[in-house]
C-alpha cells in the first residue's frame, strides 16, 4: 500500500548512508513487489510502463498531444530563423574513461573511501567560508590527517582547485615550527580537489575562548609570544597570513601553538594572490574576518605587510587579556568604521579585577593602533616587548628584595654599633664600681686598727697600782686574759654596705680617679670604730662561773 511505497522511498532518500540500500536492485526488487500486488489497470496491464503512461494521462489531460504540436511549431520556426545554419556544439560532459573505474568509484563508496582516494572519512573537524576540513585515515598506512576540500556548488570547478593548489604550495614554502605541514594535494574521481595536511593534537584557541576559560594575563602573552614566534618565521619566508585570529590558531596539549589555513595568504615574492580583488573592480568585496582585520586591509588590500598580522595579534592578546574583542558590530561596515576612526579602551581598564600591568597595556595598544606607522614594525619588535613587560615585574621584585636587603643591613649596623656603645658604658660602669668597692674596703680595712694582743698576767700585776694599805690585808685578784676584738665581722659588714650602694642605679659619669673615690669613700661611709680591750675590774668567782656557762667553756676558776 501507499505506507510500503513510502518507506521505499524514504530508505532510498536516507541520509545515513547505513541506512540506505546496499545494492540498487533490492529497491528495485521491493519496488516489482509492491507494484506486483497492486490491483491492474483497467485495460488488465500491470507493468511500469502502462502505469506511467495512464498516470500521467490522468494527470495531464491531453498535454501529450499538445507537447508535439508545440514541439513541431518550434522546430519550423528555428529553420526559418538559421536557414542552414548548424545547431552550436554543446562541449560534452566529462565521463569516467572506462567502466573499471565507475566501478572502482562505487566500490570506494561502499567501503567508505573518498572516491579515488585511500582516505577513509572520520569526521568532521571544522567549517570555514567555502572550506570543510575532515578528519580522515589513510586506509593502508592508518594515519589519521586533516583532509580540506571546497564544499557548496563550485567545488569542482577549476577556481576552487587552483585555491587549493595555492595554498598548498605555500605551505610547502614554509614548512617552519608553529606552521600546519602539507601532505599531498590531489583530486577524487569527481573531479573534486583536496588537500592533505598533519592532524594535529589539542583544540583551537576559538574553541577554548568560547568555553569562557579565565586565561590569566600571563598565560595571554606567553600564547601570543607563541603566536608571533611563528608569524616571525612565516614572514621570513616572505608570507603574510591575512587571516590571524583564534580559530586559525590550533593549541596543543604542551601549550605549542600552529597556524593553520593559509587560504587567502599572499606571497609577495612571487605575487600570488588569488583572494584579493584587483584595484579598480567595481564589486566590494572583503577577505578575512572583520572582527580580526587591520584597517588598511579592508580600505587598501594592496598595502598589506607584516604589521596587517601584528594588527590580529594584537585583536587576540586583547580578548585573551579581557574577554572581549576590542570592537564589535553586528554590521560590518560599522565596525571596520570604528576600527578607523576610533581607539580601543585600554585592557586594564575594561578588566580591572585581572590587575594587568601597565607594560602589557602599552604594548596591546600599540599593536591595535589604527595607523600602521604607529604599530609595531613586525612580530620580532612585539616579541621583544612583550619580553620586557614579562620581565618587568621580576626585575621590580629585585629591586623590592635590594632595598629590602639594604635596610636590614643597615639596621643590623645601626644594632650593632647601639650594642656595642651599650657594652663600653656597661664595661666603664662595672670598672668604676668594682674600683670603688675595692678602695672602700681597703680604707675600712686600713681605717680600723689592730688591737693589742692581751697583756700577760705577771705585766698585769705590775702595772697595778698600789693601794695604801699593805699587799697581805687585801690581795689582788688576777684578771682573765683579754678576749681578742671581733675585726673581721666589721669588715664583712663594712663589704656589704658597700655593694648595696654600687647595687643602686647612678647616672652614668666619666670615670673617677682613685683619690677621688677615697675621698667619696671617706665622706660617704666613715669608718667604723672597733672597742679597745679595756681592763675589767676583779670579778667574783661567781661570775666568771656564770661567764663560762654562757660562753660553753669549762675552764676551773683560777685561785690565788
Amino acid at each position: 500500500g501507499p505506507r510500503a511505497l513510502d518507506d521505499v522511498i524514504e530508505k532510498l532518500t536516507a541520509f545515513d548512508r547505513a541506512e540506505r540500500y546496499e545494492k540498487t536492485h533490492l529497491a528495485a526488487r521491493e519496488l516489482a513487489a509492491l507494484l506486483g500486488a497492486a490491483p491492474p489497470l483497467e485495460s488488465g496491464e500491470r507493468g511500469v510502463r502502462p502505469r506511467v503512461a495512464a498516470l500521467a494521462a490522468r494527470l495531464f489531460d491531453g498535454e501529450a498531444a499538445r507537447t508535439r504540436r508545440e514541439f513541431s511549431r518550434l522546430v519550423t520556426d528555428a529553420r526559418k530563423l538559421f536557414g542552414s545554419m548548424k545547431t552550436p556544439q554543446v562541449p560534452e560532459p566529462v565521463w569516467p574513461k572506462s567502466t573499471e573505474s565507475v566501478l572502482s568509484a562505487m566500490r570506494d563508496e561502499k567501503d567508505g573511501l573518498l572516491p579515488g582516494t585511500r582516505y577513509r572519512f572520520l569526521g568532521v573537524l571544522g567549517k570555514g567560508a567555502r572550506t570543510v576540513v575532515h578528519e580522515a585515515e589513510h586506509a593502508d598506512l592508518g594515519r589519521r590527517v586533516a583532509l580540506k576540500m571546497p564544499e557548496g556548488a563550485g567545488s569542482a570547478t577549476e577556481q576552487a582547485a587552483e585555491r587549493i593548489r595555492t595554498e598548498a604550495v605555500v605551505l610547502a614554502k614554509v614548512q617552519v615550527p608553529g606552521v600546519v605541514r602539507i601532505i599531498d594535494v590531489g583530486r577524487t574521481s569527481e573531479g573534486v580537489p583536496f588537500s592533505v595536511l598533519e592532524r594535529c593534537e589539542g583544540q583551537t584557541l576559538g574553541t577554548r575562548l568560547r568555553a569562557d576559560v579565565a586565561l590569566g594575563w600571563r598565560e595571554s602573552v606567553e600564547i601570543v609570544d607563541r603566536i608571533l614566534a611563528a608569524l616571525e618565521r612565516v614572514h621570513g619566508r616572505g608570507i603574510i597570513h591575512r587571516d590571524v585570529k583564534p580559530d586559525n590558531v590550533f593549541v596543543g596539549p604542551d601549550g605549542d601553538v600552529t597556524i593553520l589555513d593559509f587560504g587567502i595568504a599572499i606571497d609577495r615574492e612571487s605575487g600570488a594572490d588569488l583572494e584579493t580583488p584587483p584595484p579598480g573592480r567595481p564589486e566590494v568585496a572583503l577577505y578575512g574576518t572583520p572582527e580580526y582585520m587591520s584597517p588598511e586591509q579592508a580600505a587598501r588590500p594592496e598595502e598589506v605587510d607584516e604589521r596587517t598580522d601584528v594588527y590580529a595579534a594584537g585583536v587576540i592578546l586583547y580578548e585573551m587579556l579581557t574577554g572581549r574583542l576590542p570592537f564589535a558590530d553586528a554590521s560590518a561596515v560599522k565596525l571596520l568604521e570604528a576600527k578607523a576612526q576610533g581607539n580601543p579602551e585600554p585592557p586594564s581598564e575594561r578588566a580591572q579585577a585581572r590587575a594587568i600591568p601597565r607594560a602589557v597595556d602599552e604594548l596591546t595598544l600599540r599593536a591595535l593602533s589604527r595607523h600602521a606607522s604607529l604599530r609595531f614594525a613586525n612580530a620580532a619588535e612585539m616579541r621583544a616587548a612583550i619580553a620586557a613587560s614579562l620581565a618587568e615585574p621580576i626585575q621590580r621584585r629585585s629591586k623590592r628584595r635590594a632595598a629590602g636587603l639594604g635596610i636590614m643591613i643597615a639596621a643590623m649596623a645601626c644594632a650593632g654599633a647601639v650594642i656595642a656603645a651599650s657594652a663600653t658604658r656597661i664595661g666603664t660602669e662595672a670598672r668604676g664600681l668594682a674600683a670603688r668597692a675595692g678602695v672602700g674596703v681597703a680604707q675600712e680595712v686600713k681605717a680600723t686598727p689592730e688591737p693589742p694582743a692581751a697583756a700577760p698576767l705577771d705585766v698585769l700585776a705590775d702595772a697595778t697600782p698600789a693601794s695604801p694599805e699593805p699587799a697581805a690585808e687585801a690581795p689582788a685578784a688576777v684578771p682573765e686574759p683579754l678576749k681578742e676584738a671581733p675585726v673581721a665581722p666589721a669588715i664583712a659588714e663594712v663589704a656589704a654596705v658597700d655593694a648595696a650602694a654600687a647595687a643602686k642605679p647612678e647616672p652614668v659619669t666619666e670615670p673617677a680617679s682613685v683619690e677621688t673615690d677615697k675621698a667619696k669613700a671617706t665622706e660617704k661611709k666613715p669608718p667604723r670604730k672597733v672597742r679597745r680591750a679595756e681592763k675589767k675590774k676583779p670579778e667574783s668567782d661567781q661570775d666568771k662561773q656564770k661567764t663560762r656557762k654562757r660562753k660553753g667553756k669549762s675552764k676551773k676558776p683560777v685561785r690565788d
